[in-house]
């Protein structure tokens, strides 16, 4: 039975974790536009976002994604490396002072040929809101040490 590590523990196959999130501000959508330069109007200029399907200027899809990916990373796979994120969806727009809220699951494991002593396990993550709209989907692939 393949084994993957994470931490000083197995990864099973159904366990899943649901790290509490935080709420967006205004601030994380500004200080997240300026460090990739990412000034697209809908993120950046609220009299542009006015103007758009939502209303209102909303938080970029990554930034959310790296805002809710990153509790799993230290409550749920503290060891493993982020190996692809295959199927990421954004559902519906965040916008600042939504709390988002994740749950990862794993969905299977498999050994690695390419890499001895790593295998991979795949999990899904479900990001919603506060009012339980879904905002995004994902499968992540993570490289983990392994015992056969």
């Amino acid at each position: 039975m393949l084994e993957l590590i994470k931490s000083r523990e197995a990864y099973n196959t159904g366990e899943s974790a649901e790290p509490t999130g935080p709420a967006i501000t205004e601030t994380d959508v500004a200080v997240h536009a300026g460090h990739p330069g990412d000034f697209f109007p809908i993120y950046s200029d609220m009299e542009s976002g006015k103007a758009q399907p939502f209303s209102t200027r909303i938080a970029n899809g990554m930034m959310v994604y790296t805002t809710a990916v990153a509790p799993t990373v230290t409550t749920f796979n503290p060891v493993s490396l982020l190996h692809g994120c295959p199927r990421l969806r954004f559902l519906t727009p965040v916008i600042a002072k939504d709390t988002i809220k994740n749950c990862v699951r794993i969905a299977g494991k498999k050994a690695t040929q390419k890499r001895q002593g790593y295998g991979s396990a795949t999990e899904q993550l479900t990001v919603t809101k506060h009012a339980g709209e879904t905002v995004l989907v994902t499968g992540h692939i993570c490289m983990a040490e392994c015992h056969k």
